[in-house]
């Protein structure tokens, strides 16, 4: 990965040019034996990305309001090759190539309408053109079917700030992923698919009320709802073999706060909570069953309690000390079988100490605590997953000794 950033000051504006390119391989291999009486199978995977893009953007800040205008472009090229068979010689199956590129113009303007209200509208308007080859199929012409497509993705935003500490607003935005070539699964009539582009599109409600660290309270909540259209996600096909197809559209509920409390000067605490509601409308074919069923890896339900003390011994050490204790809810790992497997429901602790003396520091930190065992994800070998005990673990307890100098 490589990146090159220029900027400059222009009639009082700022314009900041972006170049990056990427180079990524990515070799997965992973034991398809069937069970314990059948010959080893290996199953092979390896991806090759290469992405090159870049970005100019004219922005500018004055006391009526801001403004900002680009245009960005990139290039991608991914290639997945895949294998099967006996661990010494797997044979090739049916692989894909894609080629995308897409420019895009976009800009965005807040004005202020009255003292403490501000508008903003902006928007991105892109072009999208893909081409895909399915690769280690005979039996597959070498046509590679392309797909053109335009896109404009809106925002809209009103701000209401009172004072230097309270601001309610609303947001609405949306975007769109590209669809590509894909692999389709083996009870399929054809060796690769279309996958088609996903949007999504989403409106915000909000309050803050003070700045964390700075203010005795601070409040933050939103409110969220998210539409998904034609969703894009990994499933399991009868041989084990992973995929990648739409499901169908979705939705989101989501609720957000976060409040911090600094008792004293020495004495800060931090709350925060969110709780989510998804469902699957519309599921594909072949994925009824699944239908108001909720989507993949998206929690019911977090929350986070923190607290932070720090005291002066005398006018050269400091100590802090620091707890948390963090919940992640329950959540699904995929849509149907047999990928509907639970996951989290968890509980983790992590407590911290640090004492400074000039310029010299002496910290101890302990993360998972109670050295619980949870899911993180449950997921690891694909043609293991039918049988429902794959675990991503937590780190097991954990104590770190640091010391820090400053000079």
């Amino acid at each position: 990965f490589v990146y090159v950033t220029a900027g400059r000051r222009f009639r009082g504006a700022q314009l900041t040019t972006t170049t990056s390119y990427v180079h990524h391989d990515v070799d997965t291999v992973y034991d398809a034996t069937v069970n314990l009486l059948s010959p080893p199978r290996q199953f092979t995977e390896k991806l090759g990305i290469r992405l090159f893009s870049h970005e100019t953007r004219l922005s500018q800040n004055s006391a009526k309001g801001s403004w900002v205008i680009g245009v960005t472009g990139l290039m991608a090229r991914d290639r997945t090759t895949r294998a099967l068979g006996d661990p010494a010689d797997p044979l090739p199956i049916t692989g894909v190539r894609n080629v995308n590129g897409e420019v895009a113009a976009f800009g965005q303007y807040t004005h202020t309408l009255m003292p403490g209200l501000t508008a903003t509208v902006g928007g991105r308007l892109s072009y999208a053109h893909s081409s895909g080859e399915v690769l280690d199929d005979a039996n597959v012409e070498a046509d590679e079917p392309t797909r053109s497509q335009f896109r404009f993705s809106p925002t809209l935003a009103l701000a209401w700030k009172v004072g230097d500490r309270f601001l309610a607003y609303v947001h609405a935005q949306s975007a769109f992923r590209p669809g590509l070539l894909k692999v389709a699964p083996t009870e399929a009539d054809v060796e690769a698919q279309r996958v088609e582009p996903d949007s999504l599109s989403m409106v915000e409600l909000g309050v803050r009320y003070g700045e964390k660290g700075r203010d005795p309270l601070s409040f933050a909540a939103s409110l969220a709802a998210v539409r998904w259209i034609d969703i894009q996600s990994d499933l399991i096909d009868t041989a084990g073999l992973p995929f990648t197809t739409n499901i169908g559209d979705g939705r989101i509920l989501s609720f957000e706060v976060q409040a911090g409390w600094r008792i004293s000067e020495a004495l800060t605490l931090d709350a925060a909570l969110f709780l989510n509601d998804s469902r699957l409308g519309k599921p594909a074919p072949g994925l009824e069953g699944a239908n108001e069923r909720e989507l993949p890896n998206i929690p019911h339900m977090g929350a986070r309690i923190a607290a932070s003390y720090r005291t002066r011994i005398d006018r050269r050490t400091d100590l802090t000390l620091d707890g948390a204790v963090r919940y992640v809810g329950s959540s699904k790992l995929g849509i149907g079988e047999p990928l509907e497997v639970s996951q989290g429901k968890y509980v983790a602790t992590s407590v911290g100490a640090r004492l400074s003396r000039g310029a010299i520091g002496l910290s101890i930190d302990v993360s998972n605590l109670l050295d619980v065992r949870g899911n993180r994800f449950a997921f690891g070998n694909p043609f293991g997953i039918a049988q429902r005990n794959q675990i991503t673990p937590l780190v097991p307890r954990r104590v770190r000794v640091g010391v820090d100098l400053r000079f």
